[in-house]
């Protein structure tokens, strides 16, 4: 952040956290928290409420594609079925 001029706070480190909650950027959350936690920085009750939030969001982002993956299989499934009662394989 020094490199922008802008003093790495907690207050900063808090805004660009809740930026990214309100954008869904995960990933970009738990950059943010290493690199707070480099600059010495202890996390606070709402960066602890931030975290959650961006950790909660991750985890509803897997399981939507775990049960994309699930939906996918099982139509994979039911069109072998048809292939092999058909005598295609």
């Amino acid at each position: 952040m020094a490199q922008e001029g802008v003093a790495a706070t907690l207050a900063v480190y808090n805004t660009l956290l809740a930026a990214c909650e309100r954008g869904g950027e995960t990933q970009a959350g738990l950059e943010l928290l290493q690199a707070m936690k480099r600059e010495g920085l202890q996390p606070n009750a709402l960066t602890q409420r931030l975290m959650a939030s961006l950790g909660q969001m991750g985890v509803q982002a897997v399981q939507r594609e775990q049960v994309a993956a699930a939906a996918l299989s099982a139509v994979f499934a039911a069109a072998g079925s048809v292939m092999m009662r058909v005598g295609m394989f």
